[in-house]
């Protein structure tokens, strides 16, 4: 499920799954989720259908994808954008 337009969550082989387009927002979800004591299990990276990078978050078993939206919506959406927007080039 899209959770904005650069933050998805799903559920992968029994692990919820937090995929981001953008580094420097993955940078900064890693480190909040690291904050609220919630270690990923595993780091990737990949390439989306219109060939940008994705990067993403896999939890153990016990974190569901209700509770990764639950801490998400901590994050005020403004919040979000203005992180993805560090890397965008400035017109």
């Amino acid at each position: 499920m899209e959770y904005t337009k650069h933050i998805s969550i799903m559920e992968e082989d029994g692990h919820a799954v937090i995929t981001v387009d953008d580094w420097e927002l993955f940078d900064y979800l890693d480190d909040f989720f690291v904050d609220q004591h919630l270690d990923c299990t595993l780091v990737s990276t990949g390439t989306g259908q219109n060939g940008a990078e994705l990067h993403s978050l896999h939890f153990a078993p016990s974190i569901t994808p209700q509770a990764l939206l639950l801490l998400l919506s901590r994050i005020p959406v403004a919040e979000i954008e203005r992180v993805h927007a560090l890397n965008e080039p400035r017109k």
